[in-house]
């Protein structure tokens, strides 16, 4: 595709930038215990979430985020055509319930106001949202519909969402351990990030050196549940390999998989199928990772923020390790690298992936050109 990445950032409770990328390879986790989060809402629950310490509770969680993540959107934005936001629901409660759209609206009105004339609108497809607006942004260079546009993608765990997550028993009683054999659920967080993305003429444009290639992506939804994704592998297996014909690769062109690997017991099984439905013996040679159990999983901001972990690690040739994978569940035939371990990337193509509720699957393609 004639679409590139230009200078992704993400912001996380375990940092930004470089420095949150040199803790995934050291093997820190940012998770807190929920009720060191919210004393009042969750005294005695001490599960671990990926909450950004220090938020006011009197404001806007998404809105805080959003300025904070603000602080990294680079001056190359002023050059977008085009703005797209990223989310689920983003605050449950207060001035925007409900109204992520609303929301960065009026934090780019007010503090970003060169940008706010470019923003036309939020992808709101469950966990893949991030994902997805990429793919769209890419779709629409690609097309030539507009050479440079910018996606911000953010959410928040607000105590109604961690409340539901917890009810709903997709929020674990601790870390998330992905593709361990002790997996027994996930950890919610918050955070975001921006990227641009341009085609070639806009690249012209722009002064910088970091770019990466968007090969390609794919999609594809199941139905068949409200929050467990098909049980066969098919239809996640479906967006994968969507996206590598998309790019024109072969399953042995892939050098990393950056997982969804959300640490619930029946997503990493169904994952683990549709990895080797797709790859084969291939997957053997593959360096596979997930990040959830360093920074939680961030809703609808997910996607965004780990293809832009997809471009770092391809960017140094490194997958870092699992955070929580400590005692691999073998009956998954994945090769996942455990968690403070790496391994180096010997292709310069990944793919990450996310499977949303509702069974919305999405995969991304991308190769570093650094």
């Amino acid at each position: 595709m004639d679409a590139y990445i230009v200078n992704p950032n993400a912001y996380t409770c375990l940092d930004h930038g470089i420095e949150l990328l040199d803790n995934l390879f050291s093997g820190n986790c940012g998770l807190s215990a929920a009720n060191s989060i919210y004393p009042d809402y969750f005294p005695e629950n001490t599960t671990k979430i990926g909450a950004i310490r220090g938020l006011k509770s009197d404001e806007s969680r998404l809105l805080q985020i959003l300025r904070a993540i603000g602080s990294l959107i680079p001056e190359q934005a002023k050059q977008c055509q085009l703005i797209l936001g990223a989310s689920s629901l983003g605050d449950l409660e207060g001035r925007f319930a409900g109204d992520p759209y609303g929301c960065i609206q009026y934090y780019l009105a007010s503090e970003k106001p060169e940008l706010a004339p470019l923003y036309k609108g939020v992808i709101s497809s469950a966990c893949s949202s991030g994902t997805d607006v990429l793919s769209m942004a890419a779709l629409m260079v690609d097309q030539h519909k507009y050479d440079v546009i910018g996606v911000l993608a953010v959410d928040c765990l607000d105590r109604g969402k961690l409340l539901q997550h917890v009810t709903l028993g997709t929020q674990g009683p601790d870390c998330a351990k992905p593709f361990d054999v002790n997996r027994d659920g996930t950890s919610f967080g918050e955070g975001g990030g921006f990227a641009i993305v341009a085609n070639k003429d806009g690249l012209e444009q722009l002064n910088t050196k970091q770019v990466y290639n968007i090969r390609g992506f794919g999609m594809s939804c199941d139905a068949q549940h409200i929050t467990a994704p098909d049980e066969t592998g098919e239809i996640p297996a479906l967006a994968i390999s969507r996206a590598l014909n998309a790019a024109s690769l072969a399953p042995s062109d892939i050098g990393y998989i950056n997982a969804h690997a959300s640490g619930t017991t029946l997503n990493d099984q169904v994952e683990s199928i549709a990895y080797r439905k797709v790859f084969g013996k291939a997957l053997d040679s593959i360096g596979v990772s997930g990040t959830k159990g360093a920074i939680g999983h961030l809703l609808g901001a997910t996607g965004l923020v780990e293809a832009i972990l997809t471009c770092w690690a391809l960017s140094v040739k490194r997958a870092p390790g699992t955070i929580g994978l400590k005692d691999k569940d073998e009956t998954l035939n994945i090769p996942a690298i455990v968690g403070g371990d790496f391994r180096e990337i010997s292709r310069p193509v990944g793919i990450s992936t996310t499977f949303g509720f509702g069974g919305v699957n999405s995969a991304i393609v991308i190769e570093s050109l650094n």
